[in-house]
């Protein structure tokens, strides 16, 4: 970004080094007719030009695109660094929003997840970049949102924000809509340790199961039956042995198993709200405290149909997930809420 111009450019990097390699039969030919004597034929003409034409497209081949205030002018371009072979524009103020998606990629051999960010004119969209990261994408979305003093439709999220709005605090925006959420009592039959002082609302809720180290070990067996031969194990430690072996594979994994259900079952998260910040961690494991400062927190949503909730500023997003009911992570977001507007009203005044 300079002054009043935003700008970027695709291509170049790795694509360059490899791109010198096509270079090498060309090379290979010249210096067989120049210095060898030899004759040049058709067929090296041919691929002379061919792998020529592939090395300066993938050196010097590049995309890009300029938003210029000073001409209104957004220029999407595409060719070779020193010819530009398409060149269109658009008014600036043909522009109506900065999209932020979330897109499922693939190539030929695998998929990927991309959050991608879309200037929109009309029906058409220009792609802007696509990082992998969301907070990354939520930065360069906000920033031509910005810049171009259009509005930022985040479909990550599902909100949408006015190029002034963009950085308001969630305590801000709930004072806006008037009075808090309704303070209401916890459901019936919840797990939910509730606490409340003066300027400080505590959850204590129980752990999900962490399912990623047993689906591992899942993984590990299979990946050792396929490698499993009965008969060698047979011939190095005869039958007795083999069966101890097996035994003690069996009796690690179901201590393994155990230790992570008892893990699961005993471990609990503990969420603050306080006037100063939005904090969560699992009880007793110091790594993982994550907190958000109450005047950069933005967004507070139930997600994935209730199963979970999510808080988030410019650069962090918590997510919680405890094993809870839909009421019960309703009624969380709904009292956290409630003391945001309380607490920020506090901290304003």
């Amino acid at each position: 970004m300079s002054g009043n111009k935003l700008s970027i450019r695709n291509g170049g990097g790795f694509l360059i080094w490899f791109g010198l390699l096509f270079f090498l039969p060309a090379i290979d030919i010249a210096s067989k007719f120049l210095y060898a004597g030899k004759p040049i034929t058709g067929a090296d003409i041919f691929g002379g030009t061919l792998f020529t034409c592939v090395a300066i497209a993938m050196v010097f081949g590049r995309s890009g695109c300029t938003l210029d205030k000073d001409q209104r002018l957004m220029t999407r371009w595409w060719g070779l660094t020193f010819w530009p072979m398409s060149v269109k524009t658009t008014e600036l103020s043909q522009l109506s929003e900065v999209l932020l998606v979330e897109e499922t990629r693939s190539n030929k051999d695998s998929s990927y997840t991309v959050r991608a960010v879309y200037l929109v004119s009309g029906k058409d969209k220009v792609e802007w970049k696509a990082p992998g990261s969301y907070l990354q994408a939520r930065k360069i979305a906000e920033d031509l949102s910005r810049f171009t003093q259009r509005p930022m439709n985040d479909k990550v999220t599902g909100h949408r924000r006015e190029p002034n709005e963009l950085d308001l605090p969630l305590g801000e925006r709930l004072r806006r809509q008037g009075e808090p959420i309704k303070f209401i009592s916890q459901p019936k039959d919840s797990v939910i340790v509730y606490r409340q002082e003066s300027e400080r609302v505590t959850f204590n809720v129980p752990q999900r199961w962490d399912w990623n180290n047993l689906g591992g070990l899942f993984a590990l067996l299979c990946l050792l039956g396929m490698f499993w031969d009965t008969q060698f194990l047979m011939t190095q430690l005869g039958e007795s042995g083999l069966y101890r072996l097996i035994a003690g594979i069996v009796l690690a994994s179901l201590l393994f198993v155990g230790w992570q259900v008892k893990s699961s079952l005993g471990s609990r998260i503990e969420v603050t709200l306080t006037p100063r910040s939005l904090k969560s961690e699992i009880v007793g494991k110091l790594s993982s405290k994550q907190e958000i400062d109450l005047t950069k927190l933005e967004e507070l949503d139930v997600v994935d149909d209730g199963a979970a909730w999510e808080a988030r500023s410019d650069d962090r997003v918590i997510r919680f997930s405890g094993r809870l009911r839909a009421d019960e992570i309703y009624w969380m977001r709904d009292t956290l809420e409630h003391f945001v507007h309380k607490f920020s009203k506090k901290v304003a005044v």
